[in-house]
């Protein structure tokens, strides 16, 4: 499972690097100028040896469906920040509940609460202002409203 994990993780970032040279970073600093370097080099790579982004992304599927004809313990999304971050027992996702949602009903996974915990801690508060943060746009285009 880990490995699987980590395999996908592995493919689904070079298809990012296909496309974005410097991708936002987690760090700053020397260690964030290190990285950057390390990801120009593998971006320019792919783009001079005109590797495939549809390559890579078949690749990357061959990964995270190699055991969908077997029967497992587990379901997850491999291509998160932490490969394994969202793996989870299927028996702590089904059977499915209802819970409302404004006017209508959702089915969400059984252990919503125990999972989301686990995710992200202490949910139902806002973290301080200091420790919020965002996924940034590759590319951002304001235009005249006229």
């Amino acid at each position: 499972m880990r490995k699987q994990a980590k395999r996908a993780w592995f493919w689904s970032k070079l298809m990012i690097l296909r496309y974005v040279a410097f991708p936002v970073l987690p760090v700053k600093g020397f260690k964030a100028i290190l990285i950057h370097a390390v990801t120009a080099m593998i971006h320019f790579f792919l783009v001079l040896f005109r590797i495939s982004p549809k390559w890579m992304a078949k690749k990357c599927k061959q990964v995270t469906t190699m055991y969908n004809d077997q029967e497992t313990e587990r379901i997850g999304f491999l291509f998160d920040t932490v490969a394994t971050q969202h793996i989870f027992k299927k028996s702590e996702l089904y059977p499915l509940k209802e819970y409302p949602y404004e006017d209508i009903m959702m089915p969400l996974p059984a252990c919503i609460d125990k999972n989301l915990k686990i995710l992200f801690g202490d949910y139902m508060q806002l973290p301080p202002v200091e420790k919020r943060k965002n996924h940034f746009p590759y590319k951002l285009e304001f235009k005249d409203a006229e």
